[in-house]
Order: C-alpha cells, then structure tokens, then sequence
C-alpha cells in the first residue's frame, strides 16, 4: 500500500511516487476512454452497510437520534479526524478526504436536516406548488458557510499530501424531493408541470453555484479533482458527481421530458461530469447515454430483490460503452459475476469496485 506520509527512505518515495503516478494515469485513462489493459479494479469481500458513527457536538457531547443539525453545531476536527486517509491508494483507487454526508443540497435549498437510526435525513419545508414561487437563490446560506468552512479545514489539514473530495451532493430531482413531499412531487409531474420545471431549474442553479465554489476553494491535487472519497476516483480536471435516486418512480419517457434539460445545466458546468445512478433504476440508463457532454455513469449494484443481476444489466452496461461513456460499477458481486463483467465489457472507460459475495 502507498503511504500516505512522507516516507524518510528517498528510493521508497520515488517508488510510491511512480506508483502513484501510473495509478492517476489509469485514471486519466478512463475519463478520456484511453485504450488500457484493464479495468481500474478493487476486489475485496463484501462488508454490509456501516452504520454513521456518533455525531459530537462543538460541547463533546453526543448528538442524540432524532436531533436537528445545525450549521456550527458539530465540532469540526472531532467529527472528520476519524476520516483522515491512512494510505494513499487502495488497489487501483485513491484514497481522499472529504466533509460528512449531511444531506448538503437540501440543506442549502431549506430544508431541516435531522439524525435518525443510522443515517441522516432531511425534512421537506413547502406543502404546496404556490410557495415555488417564493423560492430563490441569493448565492447565500448558514449550510453553505458551513460546507466552505469543512472544506477550508480539510483542505488545510491535508495540506496537499492527500485530495480534499467532494462530499454527497445529491441532484436537483433529489433536492426537490427533499423540498416537497413525495406525493406532491410526483403528482407534479403531471398536475404541475411549469412549477415543477421551475423548481428543478431553481435546484440545478444551486447545485452548480455550490459544486463550483467548493471547488474554487480546493486546490487541484496532481493537477485535477476528487469525486467522492468513498468511489477513490481522480479526474484530470473540475469534477462533479450527481444523482437523480428519485428517477426509481420515473418512466425513461418522463426523464427524458423534464430532466434530460436539468442534468445538462450540470453537465455543461464542469469538465468532467460522473451521475450516480444505481441498478434498480437501470431504466434510465438509454436516456442518459444520449446525453453527449456526460463523461461517465457510475452504477450502484442494488442486492435482490431491490435490483435485477448483475448478468440481466450486461446488455445495459454494454449500451453504456458503446454510447462512448466511462462506466463505473460498485457493489456486491459473486466472483462468477464479476468475470462475466470482466469477460464482456471493455477495459476501455472501465472501473469496477467490487464486494465478493458467496456463490
């Protein structure tokens, strides 16, 4: 493993610096579908879900389940010290830093953020479509503030020696259904079309202002950008994740009609653009390649009975790769499966992160 301290043996540091060196090329290598040998790869037995661990407040306390999250209630170094990297690389992917996943977009949007059971979650702030129309963007927000300001400390707690990684920032279809109630939502798309147009638009110009300032604040590592830590994966230039989980209840048709227009106003604000998807909601995969300026789709592998086999997603994984996009896939996956992925796609624009399952 590389080391992510400085090593006082200079052979040993050249060694890891080539080593690095040759792994970000990889890296490179998918972003731009460079011809490769194979596929960036982690394959390691699968591990359930963890739990968040215990939120401490600015006090040292514990913050109790069934809390509300506040800008300035967590005690910053005591929260994100535990995520501090303790190598550089794991297998083929890079190991980096980034702020807690603390439902960000839709806490800048409005809403309560609150911790519960193992996770976090955000409560929706508007009960109708008329208050749409009360909603703006002023480039301003106690969330955002206190996004910058994690960002800030990491970037100078890492000092260059590790990337700083962009945390969760789920996508404007997201953020609505953070906003509004689900069933409002839904019904929008046919009972309200103009306003809900109106709030994805107001969520992508959101989404795209945070992703670019956070960003503005990060100094480039070896030349380009973390996305999330927990995917490993350097791009060679500005980098943005996004995520539409809510498409599970949408047809490929509706997509295609009210989102197709939102993910470009991402796409077309950064270079190298990467959307969270998972296989429960493959549906949506032949919308999305038609985009032409996504680089990449990252596809989730979702356990029976919440996503088809991996064998049932190779035509759509294959779909993928011809469209001329990167394709990452991460999740539970039995060795057999994992080589008929490896025996049928392309090492061209390939990264799996695989979790062996028992046959």
């Amino acid at each position: 493993m590389l080391s992510a301290t400085a090593h006082s043996d200079p052979m040993a540091a050249a060694s890891q610096h080539d080593e690095l060196t040759a792994v970000l090329e990889r890296h490179r290598a998918f972003w731009l579908r460079a011809p490769v040998d194979r596929p960036l790869l982690r394959i390691v037995p699968y591990e359930e879900w963890k739990p968040y661990a215990a939120f401490v407040r600015r006090d040292g306390s514990i913050l109790p389940h069934g809390a509300e999250i506040k800008p300035g209630l967590l005690a910053m170094a005591a929260n994100l010290e535990p995520g501090r990297p303790q190598q550089m690389l794991d297998a083929d992917f890079v190991c980096g830093w980034g702020p807690l996943d603390l439902c960000w977009t839709e806490a800048i949007m409005g809403c309560r953020v609150l911790r519960g059971g193992p996770s976090v979650w955000s409560e929706p702030f508007i009960e109708d479509w008329a208050a749409v129309d009360g909603l703006a963007w002023a480039g301003n927000s106690p969330w955002l503030d206190e996004l910058l300001a994690i960002n800030q400390w990491l970037v100078q707690e890492s000092a260059g020696v590790y990337p700083v990684c962009q945390p969760l920032m789920r996508g404007p279809l997201d953020m609505a259904e953070g906003v509004l109630p689900s069933a409002l939502l839904y019904a929008g798309f046919y009972e309200n079309p103009a306003q809900l147009r109106k709030l994805l638009h107001l969520c992508a110009k959101v989404f795209v202002d945070v992703g670019k300032r956070r960003l503005a604040q990060t100094p480039p590592w070896h030349g380009g950008y973390m996305v999330r830590y927990e995917w490993g994966l350097w791009a060679p230039g500005p980098t943005i994740q996004f995520q539409a989980d809510a498409s599970r209840n949408l047809s490929p048709a509706k997509y295609r009609e009210f989102l197709v227009e939102i993910d470009r106003e991402i796409i077309e604000g950064f270079e190298f653009s990467i959307i969270h998807t998972h296989s429960g909601s493959s549906h949506i995969l032949p919308v999305l390649v038609e985009e032409p300026g996504l680089r990449a789709i990252e596809v989730a592998l979702d356990p029976a009975p919440y996503g088809p086999p991996p064998p049932q997603l190779l035509p759509r994984f294959k779909l993928v790769q011809e469209a001329g996009k990167s394709l990452y896939i991460g999740g539970p996956l039995k060795r057999s499966e994992l080589d008929l992925l490896l025996e049928n796609l392309s090492p061209t624009g390939l990264a799996i992160r695989a979790g062996i399952l028992p046959e």
